[in-house]
């Protein structure tokens, strides 16, 4: 097995590699370093330290991505004038009176705010770039969340803290998912209002960070779903049940025809994305197209928000991701047969511990 596949499969074992002062540690759950993957760390240890050391392993698995993703698509640089064209929004695009809906049936729903006195907090919940979920992130969690809340509407619900699940912490370098998709993870909680937020942390570039797109194709019962490019100038639209392309809902003769409207966003470091279940975004594909990627930092996580006086969700435990991440394994093995899931606000998160030196 080579470096890369090693560190590859570490990380979707919730192991993740890191150097530190010039040592080699790792952050894990509990006893999810195995005997054998500890010889096989040993036994690499030189060219893990080298490798991650230089950030060769995570830009090459972000580049790639990005890469990918524009490779399957060949049609899309058909849509690099409209993205060219496109408004630019930040927080000062907005009212401080707009609310985001986060009904589950919102089609489409954003709003940039400002939240720079959270940008510090954050940042120091990353370790060379990687996203550390330990349990030091519950307070500066609960903290950015409470100064979301009052921009977020569910019909006349005054929503708090007690309201909300947290899912899927996540965040990193670079602008890898370069499609334009709703996002596959609202398929496990099929019945549920939610939202999601993405923090900007660092760009320092005029492009590489996301747009959010809107197009009256989309409907208010839509699973999620995204839009490939194709060469002959068609445009595909498939569900995301998983992987990119999926299932084909229909094929568009050409991209005037999806009437798209691509908004940028020209966000600077502590403003923060907030945007309905729904709301079609990707990554900025310009620099992937141009060979040069985006070094932006960023993080992100789905609020799931229980109806009032629940004290669970229903939870949809055949999605594939339980058959590749452990937090994933997880919820499905604790789901009832009548599809309930009871967590607690950070029952979602995959927060685990640091090891000593390996």
């Amino acid at each position: 097995m080579n470096i890369s596949n090693l560190i590859r499969n570490l990380k979707n074992l919730g192991i993740m590699l890191f150097v530190e002062d010039g040592q080699l540690k790792a952050h894990c759950s509990n006893e999810a370093i195995t005997p054998e993957l500890l010889e096989a760390i040993k036994a690499n240890k030189v060219e893990l330290i080298s490798l991650l050391s230089n950030g060769g392993e995570d830009l090459s698995e972000i580049v790639q991505s990005s890469i990918a993703l524009v490779a399957k698509q060949p049609g899309i640089k058909k849509i690099v004038k409209l993205l060219d064209a496109a408004d630019k929004i930040s927080a000062i695009s907005f009212s401080a009176e707009k609310k985001i809906d986060a009904s589950r049936n919102v089609i489409g729903n954003y709003k940039i705010i400002d939240l720079k006195q959270h940008t510090k907090e954050l940042k120091n919940l990353f370790i060379k770039d990687e996203l550390n979920t330990s349990p030091q992130a519950y307070g500066v969690v609960d903290d950015l969340v409470k100064d979301i809340l009052p921009h977020i509407a569910v019909g006349e619900r005054k929503l708090k803290l007690d309201d909300c699940l947290y899912y899927s912490l996540g965040g990193g370098k670079g602008a890898p998912i370069t499609h334009i998709h709703s996002d596959t993870d609202w398929l496990q909680f099929p019945d549920a209002d939610g939202f999601q937020f993405w923090f900007l942390l660092e760009n320092l570039e005029e492009t590489g960070n996301m747009f959010v797109v809107d197009t009256p194709l989309q409907g208010g019962n839509d699973l999620p779903e995204c839009f490939d490019f194709k060469g002959d100038g068609t445009v595909h639209r498939e569900l995301l049940a998983a992987t990119h392309g999926q299932i084909p809902i229909n094929i568009i003769k050409n991209i005037d025809d999806c009437k798209f409207t691509f908004k940028y966003l020209d966000m600077k470091a502590g403003e923060c994305l907030l945007f309905s279940k729904r709301q079609l975004h990707m990554s900025d594909p310009r620099p992937t197209l141009e060979r040069k990627f985006s070094n932006r930092l960023a993080v992100h996580m789905r609020i799931i928000i229980k109806n009032p006086g629940s004290k669970s969700i229903k939870f949809w435990p055949n999605h594939v991701y339980k058959d590749r991440y452990p937090l994933h394994k997880h919820l499905s093995e604790i789901c009832d047969k009548d599809l309930n899931l009871s967590v607690g606000r950070f029952g979602m998160i995959d927060f685990g511990e640091f090891k000593d030196e390996i």
